[in-house]
């Protein structure tokens, strides 16, 4: 077990205890000692944002929370960190990587900026998807969250202004809205702190720049969508204010062997993507055209020693099973060079005729 997997570990313990004590959270006082205790170890790399997920941000009932650090953990070690300019998460789906990546990375970004050492929340993050709508919708699960009581008591930093709101000298308002929010800072740039973005929007620069589903159920099978996508992707950048030192995080499946994942896989080492790629029910690719490329040694160790299936608490065996016959096999899909078993037998997913042959296995 590594420093940080017993760091968590102790953690959550000691949160366990503390949620069974007597007025649990509630006892906790704003400002005390343990108040800033809490606030600088949810914010600390190396596990911070996992345990702040778990405890701060997420309003999941912790008798209902199955995320787990196993299986979650790299994800949230690799957004932890800086050095990461380029990341692509490549889990299966229903996994919670939308939750970590899209709806709780951001706004825990601005928590590690107000409290480890104190500075203004001035950070401006973008979030694309295949449409403006649903890019609006993955701010929405941010905005959604700032309200939250739980994170609101532990960052009054962060609270959301009421729309339009001025402070005196103020030259603009403040809008928090379903289509933009800006939170109280000093630092105030032309862009709010979230924007959704359509593609190809010019002139705004952001420090980070959210990509997610560029590639769905939708218009998987849409060559068109696919190439659309690949230039998204590849025009994302533009929106960086700093190319080198700003990053991009994108989030997205395998829907095929010539589709937006595929080409980041093709490209990672030109480019510096740093990929985190697992399959359901065999864990981390480890080997491959379809593996976990250019990670640090610590996320690495921790993907292998991820579970197969990659997440038992929430889809054993069983679950997949459903998972399968409810999706079919175009959608419940194969990184390419996997080999599957269908009802005539063992074959490469290459050679799987969609609608003809019955994927079993995945």
């Amino acid at each position: 077990m590594s420093e940080t997997d017993a760091s968590i570990l102790r953690s959550l313990d000691w949160l366990a205890k503390l949620a069974r004590r007597e007025g649990g959270i509630s006892a906790i006082e704003q400002g005390s000692d343990l108040w800033d205790h809490i606030r600088l170890a949810s914010v600390t790399s190396g596990g911070g944002m996992y345990f702040w997920h778990k405890f701060i941000w997420s309003d999941i009932p912790p008798d209902r929370d199955k995320m787990t650090w196993r299986t979650h953990g790299p994800i949230t070690l690799a957004l932890e960190d800086r050095s990461i300019k380029r990341l692509w998460v490549e889990y299966p789906r229903r996994t919670l990587k939308t939750t970590l990546v899209s709806h709780a990375y951001p706004p825990w970004e601005l928590c590690r900026l107000v409290v480890n050492p104190p500075h203004d929340p001035w950070w401006r993050f973008f979030f694309m998807s295949d449409t403006i709508t649903n890019a609006q919708r993955l701010y929405e699960g941010v905005r959604l969250g700032h309200d939250r009581p739980k994170f609101k008591f532990f960052f009054p930093e962060l609270v959301p202004p009421r729309n339009g709101f001025k402070r005196p000298g103020d030259k603009k308002p403040f809008k928090w809205n379903e289509s933009e929010g800006e939170v109280i800072r000093d630092y105030r740039t032309a862009e709010p702190t979230y924007t959704p973005v359509a593609a190809k929007k010019v002139g705004p620069h952001y420090e980070v720049g959210i990509l997610d589903d560029l590639i769905n159920s939708e218009n998987y099978d849409s060559p068109t969508a696919v190439a659309k996508a690949i230039d998204f992707a590849k025009f994302a950048v533009n929106l960086l204010e700093d190319y080198h030192e700003n990053r991009i995080i994108g989030v997205g499946n395998s829907w095929g062997m010539d589709d937006l994942n595929a080409h980041i896989h093709a490209t990672a080492d030109a480019t510096g993507w740093c990929i985190l790629s697992v399959n359901a029910e065999t864990g981390p690719n480890l080997d491959g055209d379809n593996r976990c490329r250019n990670l640090p040694p610590e996320i690495r160790s921790l993907l292998e020693r991820m579970p197969s299936p990659a997440w038992p608490e929430r889809f054993d065996e069983e679950a997949l099973a459903a998972l399968r016959k409810e999706l079919g096999p175009r959608i419940y899909c194969f990184p390419p060079g996997t080999p599957v078993v269908c009802r005539t037998g063992l074959k490469p997913i290459e050679e799987v005729v969609p609608g003809v042959d019955e994927v079993w296995t995945h």
